[in-house]
């Protein structure tokens, strides 16, 4: 696209798996054919080293102007061996969970609760997904990499010297019997902390999740 002038593509993170996943299959069924591809592997080594170059890089730049780091405030984001990070995909299930919450607090009937619980079609609807058996399978995962995404940081606290550590989601589970085919999600809480906070989080529209990618770059 960016070579037709289709989309304005600039240099910025890399998203999909073509660069961080790929090469890592094409190595491994190389080795194990016998050969070793070390212009891939060198590759890999310059890439699994940039996030460091690039905060080695900053840090110096605050240091240069000046900038106390101590007090600043801090995000770590790490994940379990075994998943992928949570995606900005998955995070619209958090969207959609923040709004079951707002729209229990905007009514004033209730102080809402950590779990909620919800039909999976309604979900999925809402994601504009089908209601299939490879789409409860993609649910279920990115629901594990949200609970499985390591958050460690210190905002929301004055001076920056103690932190919270959690996932985007305590836990979550299915309900399916004849008649129900339920979710329940419990946010962690400092993200239900900070749901329930006046002013935090504006209500999410449902037609949020109508949006394609190109109207959203517009709009953010």
């Amino acid at each position: 696209a960016s070579k037709w002038n289709f989309l304005p593509f600039k240099p910025g993170l890399v998203g999909g798996h073509c660069i961080g996943v790929d090469p890592y299959y094409l190595t491994h069924k190389a080795q194990e054919l016998g050969h070793h591809p070390e212009i891939i592997l060198a590759g890999r080594r310059l890439n699994d080293d940039m996030a460091k170059r690039v905060v080695t890089r900053f840090i110096k730049k605050l240091h240069y102007k000046k900038i106390d780091v101590k007090n600043m405030m801090r995000v770590k984001v790490t994940r379990h061996s075994d998943h992928f990070l949570a995606s900005i995909y998955d995070w619209d299930i958090i969207l959609f969970v923040a709004g079951k919450i707002q729209k229990i607090l905007n009514e004033g009937s209730d102080i809402p609760p950590r779990r909620i619980v919800f039909p999976r079609h309604e979900i999925l609807k809402a994601l504009k997904k089908h209601d299939g058996k490879k789409e409860e399978l993609d649910l279920r995962a990115a629901l594990s990499r949200l609970q499985l995404t390591g958050i460690e940081t210190t905002i929301r606290n004055e001076d920056g010297q103690h932190g919270a550590g959690f996932g985007f989601i305590d836990s979550w589970g299915y309900t399916t019997r004849k008649d129900v085919k339920e979710i329940w999600v419990i946010l962690s809480n400092w993200l239900y902390e900070g749901v329930c906070a006046k002013g935090a989080l504006l209500m999410v529209d449902p037609e949020y999740f109508s949006m394609t990618v190109v109207s959203a770059i517009f709009t953010f």
